[in-house]
Formats: C-alpha cells, structure tokens, sequence
C-alpha cells in the first residue's frame, strides 16, 4: 500500500494464509503482511509502528518509494536517491547539491527546500526535478 505522498507503507506477499474453521472447511483466505511501516515527515520510521514478518527479507523501498541502505547507518536512516544519498535523522543529504551553482540562495544541503509536505524530489538532485504537489 502507497499513501499520496509515494511512501511504501505496507507490501503484502502473493502468498495467501487460509481461514477455517472448527471442522476443517475454508472460510476464506487472509493475505500475508511482509512488512508495514510510518514514517516521521523528512523519512525516518516511527519507534514503534514498524513490522517485518520473522520469514522473509526486509523490503528495501519504503519512503517516497526510494531504496534504503539499512547496513551503513541503520535501519531506515539512508535513503538511496537517484543523485544523492539522504540521512532522514538530521533531514539532510550527505553531499551537497550536485547544481549547488544555479541555486545559491538556498543551502546545498537542504532537502525538498525544506518543505517535504507540499514538494516533491523525485531523484535528489533538487533544481529541475523539483515538483511542486
């Protein structure tokens, strides 16, 4: 499941866990959680309001449907976009912006100009890419 902002929130497995009842009919089938997850606003998950299923691998997508590094800086902590790579604790990128020349006015480290809610940085690199929503 995708909310509006593109975040994976929960992914479900094709496999499907059957429902019965007390004299061994089907009643039906329930699907099968993988993980689920809530972000704070700038990407990193909630304490709390975090599952993995103990049979399966992490899912490596999770925020604006971007892929996490969980094994650098911890679970959640680095997002991989295209052009950068982002720490969701401090809601910074690790490099400065790679067309930090054409936008002088703003920090070359700022993220979404600082405003996650309504814009929209689809590969990292801020300028261009940058949509408003």
């Amino acid at each position: 499941m995708i909310n509006y902002l593109g975040n994976v929130l929960v992914t479900i497995s094709d496999r499907r866990k059957a429902i019965c009842n007390n004299v061994d009919s089907t009643l039906g089938y329930n699907a099968v959680v993988v993980t689920a997850n809530d972000y704070y606003a700038f990407g990193s998950i909630m304490v709390g309001r975090e599952y993995v299923a103990d049979t399966t691998d992490n899912y490596r997508f999770g925020f604006n449907g971007k892929e996490t590094d969980n094994e650098t800086y911890g679970d959640g902590n680095c997002i991989a976009f295209e052009e950068r790579i982002f720490d969701s604790r401090l809601a910074k990128y690790f490099s400065t912006d790679p067309r930090q020349k054409e936008y002088a006015w703003q920090s070359t480290y700022v993220y979404f100009k600082n405003s996650p809610i309504s814009n929209l940085d689809l590969l990292g690199g801020g300028g261009p890419y940058q949509e408003e929503t």
